[in-house]
């Protein structure tokens, strides 16, 4: 499960361990309209990594019909 580690506006450092973005806001108890500060998160890149291939197979499919 990925890591995330956010650094609130208080100064407040909060680790969790979440599968995205929007659930380790949750558990960390941060609003996602306040300020805060994302220190680490190994699970961005597999999100990134992801969403290349998803942009991959969607232009693979338009231009080869594959």
């Amino acid at each position: 499960m990925p890591f995330y580690r956010f650094k609130k506006a208080s100064g407040e450092l909060k680790e969790v361990e979440a599968f995205d973005l929007d659930e380790a806001l949750n558990i960390a108890g941060i609003d996602p309209y306040e300020d805060y500060e994302l220190l680490d998160a190994d699970g961005l890149e597999m999100d990134e990594f992801r969403r290349r291939c998803l942009f991959s197979a969607i232009t693979d499919d338009i231009l080869y019909g594959e």
